[in-house]
């Protein structure tokens, strides 16, 4: 593991503690329902 990645990594665990579930919960299940309604008709792409 190089520095870089642990800094990546260490940013992320702080950035993902410091946002209340709440918050982020919903973006993350809305981006989800997006892409999958997005490449349901269009397997190829995947």
């Amino acid at each position: 593991m190089t520095q870089q990645s642990r800094i990546v990594t260490r940013s992320t665990r702080t950035a993902t503690a410091a946002t209340p579930y709440w918050l982020w919960a919903p973006v993350l299940a809305t981006t989800t329902m997006l892409a999958v309604l997005l490449f349901a008709p269009m397997p190829s792409v995947l």
